[in-house]
């Protein structure tokens, strides 16, 4: 059984931590039934780089994008999280990071700067 949560997180092109994202999910499902095309607004900081640590980000180089990634944007280390868990819920190796390293690691758009 698909949920509503299940369907927001397959739509995203990025991870996103929000408390409406299941609900503007909702209502972009509903939307699309009579119109093509709704102008939001949602999106429009990470579009126009609008986030405060969005320079720092763009400044690492490439092989420390997953490192640097993640100390922006996880609340905490792996180490902090396998502490909390009981032993039985963790698969022994960092899941979030692995999936952020493999995501990074995959051939997509580079920088201008890096382009030939």
């Amino acid at each position: 059984m698909s949920t509503a949560l299940d369907s927001a997180v397959l739509a995203m092109s990025e991870p996103m931590i929000s408390h409406d994202v299941v609900a503007f999910h909702l209502l972009s499902e509903l939307v699309s039934k009579e119109v093509s095309v709704v102008q939001s607004g949602q999106g429009a900081d990470e579009v126009f780089a609008g986030y405060r640590w969005y320079p720092d980000l763009a400044s690492v180089p490439r092989e420390r994008e997953p490192e640097q990634y993640a100390e922006v944007y996880f609340d905490r280390p792996h180490s902090d999280f396998a502490r909390i868990l009981q032993p039985h819920l963790l698969t022994g190796r960092d899941e979030s990071g692995l999936f952020v390293r493999e995501h990074m690691a995959a051939p997509g758009p580079r920088p201008r700067s890096t382009r030939r």
